[in-house]
């Protein structure tokens, strides 16, 4: 990236440590994991694996861990709650009432206000 904008890698260190408070790499790592949030937001019915390759992160675990630390939850529970959630919406769109014995979202939506997502540092 520092030869394609033609400035040296110290001088992007040194304006990410500066007025971001944080490192490139960390930048990076940040704005995939956003963008794996967005994502699993706007699609979870697609596989958690492919929208980790599609965000540019690894592989599982590491994504996972990353994205535990970052946010707050477990990738995999987030997941499941962006479905739950879309499930919700869907039902509602509907305009179908359901039995207390099928209420979905409930908690979700509790659980994704307490969560926080983009936050910058």
């Amino acid at each position: 990236m520092s030869e394609h904008i033609q400035i040296t890698l110290e001088q992007i260190e040194y304006a990410f440590d500066n007025y971001r408070k944080t490192t490139a790499t960390q930048a990076l790592l940040e704005y995939r994991l956003n963008r794996l949030c967005d994502q699993m937001c706007k699609n979870p019915s697609e596989e958690i694996s492919e929208q980790i390759i599609r965000c540019g992160l690894v592989e599982f675990q590491s994504t996972n861990l990353a994205f535990e630390t970052y946010f707050g939850i477990d990738i995999v529970e987030f997941h499941k709650q962006c479905f739950i959630a879309a499930a919700s919406r869907c039902q509602r769109s509907r305009n179908e009432v359901p039995s207390e014995n099928e209420l979905i979202g409930d908690k979700t939506e509790m659980i994704l206000k307490e969560t926080r997502f983009h936050r910058n540092k």
